[in-house]
């Protein structure tokens, strides 16, 4: 009684040996410490109890803070040790009865490998599977089981990462949840990422918070910061304080990208990062000012995202723009463009396929469907050709009509112009005055006349 060990066999079911020595089965509290398991046997001339299969251990600690009265409680460790072997000594073998005060006991040593595991359900749904992710933990001794302190408590052994970062040796200590787990920090250079596909900086945390980063990830010609990234298995989520893309002219062509607080997804066995806009909409191409809202997905072939791009007086949307160096394309795209942001917009599509050039300082818009129109909506007029072509630094938009019918229909969408239409070959729109201009026009239909 003096050491607080305590015997709960299962159905109250001991086997008794000469000697005053029993097995059982069931749970041993001592001190602070529960072990629960089979096959544990007391050995009455040594005081102790040799405990061969120990499903698990759990232990109590004393709080971080102390409560409203000074005292500091006991709670709970969140993490069980599992698969022990030891021997728990109750106290030395000639003090059976207690006569005197031996504060090392009760004394547990563990005889071989043991695991800490993380695959609870409120651990992110058990995303850390106990096969692959896990702590095995070295042979350990624990004295003072009924005072041992909670800074006193720690545990050797190598991390298994389900290969997110290569084994590493830690030493697991309670955390501010009351966890088992570590924090530690990278070294130079930092830590490869899910075999090589990234590399992760500065400070790596575990707990039942799950695998977590407080620094910085580099892929491929990208880096982003975060003051708490987590690590999954198939992916890593966080929001990155700060996130670039370098510009590149080659494998693949990328260009410059910097986002503020935005939204990571990494799939390394998909070999792809997207980052999604939050309050803060990307910049890209610099020089051009273009504000970039929605999803990157940044990959080995290429930089792509589903997104929308305003620039230049123009604004553009896609579910998957392709981004190269100086330029951009898309197969669908919605695209328009004005004089300026104060002014109606001049010109637009709903579907085409197309690419903006910024060193050719063009844009080429093919319609995706033949019975598709461009609109000029300031001037309330749709054409049915099928290809146009922006001239960035003339604020200009020519149409035509591509193949062998080279001519097609203009027509005019203000309520007070019903049924004014005109076959035109092409068609010339400058944005600073709204000047629309059609060429190869043989006349045009008004009421009874025909000019």
């Amino acid at each position: 009684d003096s050491q607080k060990v305590g015997l709960f066999p299962v159905d109250r079911k001991i086997v008794v040996h000469k000697d005053l020595n029993f097995d059982f089965d069931g749970r041993i509290t001592a001190g602070r410490f529960t072990y629960w398991g089979d096959l544990f046997k007391f050995n009455y001339d040594q005081f102790r109890i040799n405990m061969e299969n120990i499903d698990s251990m759990r232990f109590k600690v004393e709080s971080f803070d102390v409560n409203a009265l000074g005292q500091r409680e006991l709670i709970n460790v969140k993490t069980v040790l599992q698969g022990l072997t030891g021997e728990l000594l109750i106290d030395d073998p000639r003090n059976k009865s207690a006569q005197k005060l031996y504060t090392e006991y009760p004394i547990f040593k563990s005889a071989k490998d043991s695991y800490v595991y993380y695959d609870k359900k409120d651990i992110f749904d058990r995303v850390y599977n106990r096969e692959e992710f896990y702590v095995r933990l070295d042979p350990f001794e624990i004295d003072s089981l009924d005072n041992i302190t909670t800074q006193g408590l720690q545990f050797a052994g190598t991390f298994t990462s389900a290969g997110i970062f290569p084994e590493m040796d830690q030493v697991l200590k309670v955390q501010p949840d009351y966890s088992l787990g570590f924090t530690t920090e990278t070294p130079p250079g930092g830590l490869a990422a899910y075999g090589g596909k990234g590399t992760f900086s500065n400070t790596l945390s575990l707990s039942n918070k799950g695998l977590r980063g407080d620094g910085q990830i580099d892929y491929l010609n990208s880096v982003a910061t975060s003051n708490e990234f987590f690590f999954f298995p198939d992916s890593t989520d966080g929001i990155a304080n700060n996130y670039e893309i370098t510009a590149q002219v080659a494998g693949p062509e990328t260009p410059h990208a910097i986002g503020l607080g935005v939204k990571l997804h990494w799939e390394p066995k998909n070999d792809v990062l997207y980052t999604t806009s939050r309050a803060t909409p990307f910049a890209m191409y610099d020089e051009v000012g273009m504000v970039t809202t929605g999803t990157l997905a940044h990959s080995p072939s290429a930089l792509r995202g589903n997104a929308k791009l305003e620039f230049l007086n123009a604004e553009t949307t896609s579910k998957d723009f392709l981004f190269k160096n100086r330029k951009f394309s898309s197969d669908k795209l919605a695209f328009k463009v004005r004089a300026n942001p104060e002014t109606e917009w001049g010109f637009g599509m709903d579907d085409a396929n197309g690419v903006v050039d910024f060193d050719k300082e063009k844009g080429d818009f093919y319609l995706n469907n033949p019975a598709d129109y461009f609109s000029f909506p300031a001037n309330k007029y749709i054409c049915y050709m099928d290809y146009a072509k922006w001239e960035i630094p003339a604020k200009a938009i020519n149409v035509k009509k591509t193949g062998s019918d080279a001519s097609s229909k203009m027509i005019s969408v203000h309520p007070r112009q019903d049924s004014l239409q005109f076959v035109a070959g092409n068609t010339r729109f400058f944005l600073e005055n709204s000047l629309l201009e059609s060429f190869k026009v043989p006349n045009i239909d008004v009421a009874d006349a025909s000019i």
